[in-house]
Formats: structure tokens, C-alpha cells, sequence
């Protein structure tokens, strides 16, 4: 998971890296869906990360949500764990 975070918090990922995390979680004797939901824990974390930065920096909810959604696609997440977060986010 933390592998998966840090390579996510520079906002690319590269193949390479996503490849790389996959293939140590599987040498670890972990099948292929729990990695992927370990990344989808990490990419949760660095979301909320994102958010409470965002947050401090923004004032209007609005725009702090827009682009909250915009770092999620880069995170991997779907539309609906994007949501999800921000919504337990702002407590909505």
C-alpha cells in the first residue's frame, strides 16, 4: 500500500511503477484482486491527503470538489470512490 501511494503522490504514474507493485504483491504470495484493492485503499488515502491540502488552500467547496475529482482519474479511482471520499469527506 505504501508503495502504491508514493508512487501515486507525484500525480503520474508511470506503467512501469504499476507494473512493478503489482508483481512485488504477487511475489508476496497475494493473488492479483487483493493488490488491486490494496491500490484502490492507497489511492483512497491519497485522495483525502489531496483534500485536506485542497481544503486549507480553497475556499469554496465547489472548486475544491472539481478538482478533487480531477486528481482522482489520476489516481485510478472511479467516479463512484471518488465520490464516495469526498462525500465522507465533507461530511455530505
Amino acid at each position: 500500500m505504501c508503495a502504491w501511494a508514493i508512487a501515486l503522490t507525484d500525480r503520474e504514474l508511470d506503467r512501469r511503477e504499476a507494473d512493478f507493485i503489482m508483481k512485488l504483491g504477487i511475489d508476496l504470495g497475494m493473488d492479483e484482486l487483493l493488490v488491486m484493492n490494496i491500490c484502490e485503499t492507497a489511492g483512497k488515502f491519497v485522495l483525502v491527503k489531496y483534500l485536506e491540502h485542497l481544503s486549507l488552500s480553497i475556499d469554496d467547496r465547489g472548486r475544491v470538489r472539481k478538482k478533487a475529482k480531477e486528481i482522482s482519474r489520476i489516481l485510478l479511482l472511479n467516479e463512484e470512490e471518488a465520490e464516495e471520499v469526498i462525500s465522507k469527506f465533507f461530511n455530505d
